[in-house]
């Protein structure tokens, strides 16, 4: 298996793998297949995005990401919209996706570059260990 940026052939694996993550962390949003394919183009199409996948027959993982000018004024930044790897794929694949929006966010001139970590599958460490350090922490209400 190998990174590389995302192909318009990988639409399909893509709204496929995020279907599978939806279903497997059970959110309480239903899943759209219409809104994953229009965020994949956005990220694969549009500049100031960042779209990669982890693939070998098929997509096992993706990171897309966007940098926008940040409202404080802090400089251009770039924040994850989403990060998957299916469960048989991971290990170090996780690292060069890292690596690879790293190098994209430092290439575009960005200041910081930033990722979550859902409270039902944390990933904080992998992160800590690639240089991040933790912020702010975000909450939702579901009405």
């Amino acid at each position: 298996m190998i990174v590389r940026p995302a192909a318009a052939e990988d639409r399909i694996g893509v709204v496929s793998l995020l279907k599978a993550r939806h279903a497997e962390e059970a959110h309480r949003f239903p899943f759209s297949a219409l809104h994953i394919d229009a965020m994949f183009s956005r990220h694969f199409e549009q500049p100031f995005h960042f779209c990669h996948v982890l693939a070998g027959e098929r997509v096992e993982g993706v990171l897309m990401a966007y940098a926008y000018e940040h409202p404080r004024g802090y400089g251009l930044c770039a924040a994850e919209s989403d990060f998957y790897i299916r469960k048989a794929a991971r290990g170090r694949h996780a690292l060069k996706m890292l690596d690879a929006y790293e190098k994209w966010a430092a290439n575009l001139g960005c200041k910081a570059i930033n990722m979550a970590s859902l409270e039902s599958f944390d990933v904080s460490a992998l992160y800590r260990r690639k240089g991040f350090a933790p912020v702010e922490t975000h909450f939702i209400k579901f009405l």
